[in-house]
């Protein structure tokens, strides 16, 4: 069965608070009875679509920061400012990737444990 691609739009998010929202939903799926397993999946999806993000946005830095490209002073102010923001959204998503492997590495390394606020 094809698991559903899930996108999280996560470039709010400080990696602090990523984190912390990963770690509570995973907590909450274990307490509704959601396997470790979809858990993982979910995440690993997560991590794909943001890897597929951020090579559309290093294609975009690749193409605006090429030498090739002949452009007027008026452009070029404005083609730094897209840089601008493109960096600081392709660094927000590399941390956010980083963040998974770190949840997911957790995950890996006791996948079945129970935590305290798990328990009733």
């Amino acid at each position: 069965m094809k698991q559903p691609q899930i996108i999280i739009n996560a470039a709010d998010l400080t990696p602090e608070q990523f984190r912390f929202w990963i770690v509570k939903m995973a907590g909450d799926a274990e307490k509704a009875g959601g396997s470790y397993e979809a858990v993982r999946m979910n995440l690993v999806n997560a991590s794909n679509s943001l890897r597929a993000v951020a090579n559309d946005l290093d294609c975009r830095i690749s193409f605006l920061t090429s030498g090739q490209i002949i452009r007027s002073e008026e452009h070029s102010a404005a083609i730094r400012e897209n840089l601008d923001t493109l960096w600081a959204a392709s660094s927000t998503i590399h941390d956010a990737q980083n963040e998974i492997s770190a949840v997911l590495a957790l995950l890996d390394k006791n996948p079945g444990a129970e935590t305290d606020s798990c328990k009733e």
